[in-house]
């Protein structure tokens, strides 16, 4: 298949995409003729370097790196992204901006901690669990950058093009330059 995925980048497995559809392709052509963030594409294009311009799309560090929004997480990596949370409510109660957390919110986030220490090994990311997140920050018991590092990973630049998880190969990019 000319698109596949392998673990993501908090170590899960993400099922194997079918192959691009012709709006992904002309999206990785685009990238390709564009280079918008002027990564080097022009001369691998010039030389028919279709295995080179993969592996430089597909890597995880440098100027195409970003952070990449997860599919899913382990329940251990959620609890060690929840830590400070918990190590606020179970220790002194006190929130974000070092004031005192209401009772009835400590109750809550006691009960959620017990939950999740028994939650499924691997949890989506899903509306439910941002929900959960958003409500850690309105009850100022985490902070965004607290759950933006939760939720979002060092990914590719396929992966920031086509989500976590995506490894572009030689057989796409060979698909995207054939496009009219």
């Amino acid at each position: 298949m000319p698109i596949q995925t392998a673990l993501s980048t908090n170590g899960t497995s993400l099922p194997t995409r079918p192959g691009l559809v012709t709006a992904q392709l002309q999206a990785l052509k685009a990238e390709l003729m564009g280079d918008p963030l002027s990564l080097g594409y022009a001369p691998l294009l010039v030389s028919g370097n279709d295995a080179a311009l993969a592996a430089l799309l597909d890597a995880a560090i440098g100027p195409g790196a970003a952070l990449v929004q997860q599919i899913d997480i382990t329940r251990g990596a959620l609890l060690k992204g929840l830590l400070p949370v918990f190590e606020r409510v179970l220790g002194p109660g006190i929130d974000s901006n070092g004031t005192a957390i209401p009772v009835e919110i400590l109750a809550k986030w006691r009960i959620r901690f017990d939950v999740l220490k028994v939650a499924d090994p691997v949890i989506p990311l899903d509306a439910q669990i941002a929900a959960l997140l958003a409500e850690a920050v309105t009850d100022k018991v985490a902070t965004q950058a607290q759950v933006d590092g939760i939720v979002k990973a060092p990914g590719s630049r396929a992966e920031v093009l086509f989500g976590a998880g995506t490894v572009v190969t030689h057989v796409d990019v060979a698909a995207a330059r054939r496009l009219p």
